[in-house]
């Protein structure tokens, strides 16, 4: 699915139309995705857009520029390390799809440009850039960068996977910044609450918030009925560089997930661990659904100096407690799970089904990271 879109918006004999910039296109590596022209005020396809594909060539992009009657494709390319991208070929379409003219030779080979006072392209033409959001409702659109996948609620240090437990936490509102402003979206994609002052969505006091900054302080709102709750004072103690870093310590201590069971899905309190795809491959995830553990569910949560570790059992009730890692595996034909004893490098293997110790085997990062990618499966 494409990760962003760009509207590009021009008028057109009194009326405006837009057209759609994928940007990252499931489809192509280097090129951005185009649609057809649509009529801005029905949202409807009035016309073909007889370009499929917009390549970006070093410093330039093809473009697209509007008329009344005609508009124009202009593509670039470049010659080996030439800097500088040069026009390969410009091409006229009617609106009926019908190609006017063309340039028929390059102008780095010296080749003929269209005659501009000919064919004049010279309306106005707004470009807005969209950014996707994900919500438990679905996934829309929002103007302006989406901040969840950024700092403080996703961090380079975990796979982009990790983002996906902050959504559930945060129940799908999505702080977005545009321009010089901060909104919030509800899980439906409608703004909600606008600011010039940076906003965080978090979870404080069992309920879903929205933070406001104040300087040193963040003025803590409840989402649904903008009641003030709180204001904290981040800087208190100099131990935060920044309010992002006082948020992400308060998202990784206030982390929900839900977990899915053949006897019903339930929420943790804490991170299910089988989203996090680098130790789990999604090859593992559909094994999960067919073999005997399904519905168990290894839960990590987070404290200060005592993170803890847990499995949950298809009821939703704790079968197990560690201060060591735990991974869900198979081992000699039986299900199994795994604690992690760094202080002796070794990694101790148990029945899932009677807690009986297996086996045990020697842990470095290496062995163990890959024992987990490819041998998982037993």
């Amino acid at each position: 699915a494409d990760d962003e879109r760009s509207f590009v918006f021009f008028e057109k004999s009194g009326k405006w139309y837009f057209y759609i910039h994928n940007n990252k296109s499931a489809n192509y590596s280097k090129n951005n995705k185009c649609t057809g022209i649509y009529n801005a005020e029905t949202g409807n396809m009035d016309y073909k857009l007889m370009v499929d594909t917009l390549d970006t060539c070093q410093r330039a992009t093809d473009r697209i520029e509007f008329a009344d009657n005609y508009y124009m494709v202009t593509t670039f390319g470049s010659a080996g390390s030439e800097p500088a991208s040069f026009i390969t070929n410009m091409k006229l379409y009617s609106y009926d799809g019908e190609m006017l003219a063309s340039s028929h030779n390059d102008s780095y080979l010296g080749g003929d440009y269209l005659d501009k006072n000919e064919y004049p392209c010279n309306n106005q033409q707004i470009r807005v850039d969209l950014d996707k959001a994900k919500s438990p409702l679905g996934e829309y659109f929002v103007q302006g960068e989406n901040l969840i996948k950024s700092p403080p609620y996703y961090s380079p240090t975990y796979s982009k996977d990790f983002t996906y437990f902050y959504t559930d936490t945060l129940k799908g509102y999505t702080p977005v910044k545009y321009n010089d402003e901060y909104i919030i979206y509800n899980p439906n994609g409608e703004i909600i609450y606008k600011s010039d002052k940076k906003l965080f969505v978090m979870p404080y006091k069992n309920k879903i918030c929205f933070g406001e900054t104040d300087e040193y302080s963040i003025e803590v709102y409840d989402i649904q009925t903008r009641e003030h709750i709180d204001s904290l004072n981040w800087d208190e103690n100099q131990q935060y560089k920044s309010a992002d870093d006082y948020i992400e310590d308060l998202l990784a201590e206030n982390i929900d997930s839900e977990c899915v069971s053949p006897k019903g899905n339930y929420t943790v309190d804490g991170f299910n661990m089988l989203l996090y795809t680098s130790v789990y491959p999604k090859e593992f995830i559909d094994f999960l659904d067919t073999e005997g553990f399904s519905g168990y569910t290894p839960v990590y949560k987070y404290e200060k100096g005592s993170s803890k570790y847990y499995i949950y059992n298809p009821d939703g009730e704790v079968f197990l407690e560690s201060d060591r890692k735990v991974y869900l595996i198979k081992r000699d034909n039986k299900v199994c799970y795994t604690k992690v004893n760094k202080a002796n490098k070794e990694v101790e293997v148990y029945s899932l089904s009677d807690r009986e110790l297996i086996s045990t085997f020697s842990y470095d990062f290496y062995t163990y990271y890959t024992y987990n990618q490819y041998d998982i499966m037993g």
